[in-house]
C-alpha cells in the first residue's frame, strides 16, 4: 500500500466495529484510548451505571427532545456525541424526523428516548 493509500485507510481495529475508535493507521495512543473506552463503557450493546452512555441517556430521560450538542452542554463532556450515537444504535433513543439548529448554525437531528431506553434506564436502578 502506498503512502497516500495508507493515509485514507479507515479500517478499524478490533472485532466490535460499531464501537472501535482507532484505525489501523492511528498511533499507539489512539489504540490505548480505544481499549480504555471499551473497558469503561463495555460492549457496544450494553449500558452501565456511571458511564458516559448512562449520563447521555439520563439527559434524554430528564429533558426529552435533544440534539447531541445539548447532551454535550448538559454533561460538559466534549466527546459525548459518540455516546449519543451509541444510544441511537442500541435503540435507546430514536430520531424524531425533525431537526433543530445547533449553536454552529447546522441542522442537527432531534432525538427522543424510546421505550427500550426507558426500560434500560430503569434497569440501572432508576424509577
Amino acid at each position: 500500500m502506498n503512502d497516500q493509500a495508507q493515509l485514507f485507510d479507515m479500517r478499524v481495529v478490533g472485532t466490535d466495529r460499531d464501537h472501535a475508535l482507532a484505525r489501523y493507521t492511528d498511533p499507539a495512543t489512539s489504540h490505548t484510548a480505544d481499549a480504555h473506552l471499551r473497558q469503561r463503557e463495555g460492549p457496544a450493546s450494553t449500558i452501565r451505571k456511571g458511564t458516559h452512555r448512562h449520563r447521555a441517556l439520563e439527559c434524554f430521560i430528564e429533558r426529552g427532545l435533544l440534539i447531541a450538542e445539548d447532551v454535550k452542554i448538559l454533561t460538559g463532556v466534549d466527546g459525548i456525541w459518540k455516546r449519543v450515537s451509541d444510544l441511537k444504535n442500541m435503540g435507546f433513543i430514536a430520531a424524531t424526523g425533525r431537526t433543530r439548529i445547533s449553536r454552529e448554525g447546522r441542522d442537527s437531528e432531534l432525538y427522543e428516548v424510546t421505550e427500550q431506553g426507558i426500560r434500560a434506564y430503569a434497569m440501572l436502578g432508576h424509577t
